[in-house]
């Protein structure tokens, strides 16, 4: 099997190896390839890039989600997210049993620039799967960050969760796992007891264009559905901040939300 796994960036904040919930998640990604499957990990950098940004006296804003991404702030950003992949690569690698190879997200993928109101963010991602697949069949555990190519030797700042869906789609992953910083998709945003722990594509079609899904569910949902429409078999949301949360997720323990055809 192929797992594709986001580590949302507020999920395991600065890969701190002392936290039980990074100490159990490398635990978990040790257990996925002992049991002779593939994992690709794609990582945010949410807290990292707003720490960055500060230092560097950088403003930050968000449309429906997305970060706005000026010629600064893609400095940022990549300042940022080279960071944490460098910090994400080496607590696997502390593991003897894993192999992670970091990469930027330009090594593998080219995104369209969306222009107006982002800026220097990515769209229409398109994956370099046979190096991806190379690297799995010679026993690396790719590390991949959202910072992507634009093609004509640019860099764009993509969403986490857009990167992992396209990886999801081009590998035709069995499961993509979104570990984020919430457990489940609701219904009624307002309603904690409006859960979902099962939906489909079209469900998610709808309730984003009903303003069900807002601000940064959004990207989230939108890369499920297109990973599931372009070849990976399912998508499982769950939370990532509590420890062995990336193990539960695989075994559909606890709660989670799956996205299915």
């Amino acid at each position: 099997m192929t797992y594709v796994v986001k580590v949302g960036g507020n999920a395991l904040d600065h890969a701190d190896r002392s936290q039980d919930a990074w100490v159990q998640f490398v635990a978990d990604v040790a257990s996925i390839l002992a049991d002779g499957d593939d994992v690709v990990i794609v990582h945010g950098a949410g807290p990292r890039i707003n720490q960055v940004a500060v230092a560097f006296g950088v403003t930050g804003t968000f449309v429906d989600g997305l970060r706005v991404t000026t010629a600064d702030m893609m400095d940022v950003v990549a300042r940022a997210v080279g960071h944490v992949t460098a910090d994400v690569t080496s607590a696997l690698n502390a593991d003897k049993s894993i192999s992670a190879l970091g990469l930027t997200g330009a090594s593998v993928v080219t995104g369209e620039c969306v222009g107006a109101p982002w800026g220097q963010v990515a769209a229409d991602l398109t994956v370099d799967g046979s190096a991806l697949r190379a690297l799995l069949e010679a026993g690396f555990t790719p590390v991949v960050s959202c910072v992507v190519s634009d093609g004509t030797g640019g860099l764009l700042n993509a969403n986490a969760d857009h990167v992992a869906g396209a990886i999801a789609a081009t590998l035709r992953a069995d499961v993509l796992i979104q570990m984020t910083d919430v457990a489940q998709l609701r219904a009624n945003p307002d309603d904690p007891d409006s859960a979902i722990s099962t939906v489909s594509i079209a469900a998610v079609d709808d309730m984003i264009a009903r303003g069900d899904i807002r601000e940064g569910m959004i990207p989230k949902m939108q890369a499920a559905a297109v990973a599931v429409r372009n070849g990976a078999q399912c998508v499982v949301m769950a939370s990532g901040v509590e420890a062995g949360a990336l193990g539960r997720a695989r075994h559909r323990q606890g709660l989670y939300t799956e996205v299915v055809a």
